[in-house]
């Protein structure tokens, strides 16, 4: 059997659509759009803005899972702030690894 999962859009795919969505249909999990991560640890607030579902034990309120979606060039400062967020109990954690968005890709 196939999976749902909803991916990851900057600029459409808040919290808010996630709720909306996720109550209509029954995904198998959900994907923040990218927390950037550029020279330095991020507060666990960064994470709790891109992520609120994290207060509820990273679902929606329709109880869909809800991994944070990471971003960056850095590799050592990327695995920091990814220990970090472990810390938080995130449903998962995506590497964007390819973002096709002009305003990502011209920094590397």
């Amino acid at each position: 059997m196939g999976r749902l999962l909803l991916a990851p859009m900057e600029g459409l795919v808040d919290d808010v659509l996630r709720d909306v969505l996720t109550r209509a249909a029954a995904y198998d999990l959900a994907v923040t759009e990218f927390v950037r991560v550029s020279g330095s640890l991020l507060p666990a607030r960064a994470f709790h803005r891109s992520c609120p579902e994290l207060a509820r034990a990273s679902r929606t309120r329709s109880g869909t899972p809800v991994a944070v979606q990471l971003l960056g060039s850095d590799e050592h400062c990327l695995a920091e702030n990814a220990a970090q967020l472990v810390a938080l109990q995130p449903a998962g954690i995506d590497l964007n690894f390819g973002c096709p968005a002009p305003r990502v890709n011209r920094h590397g």
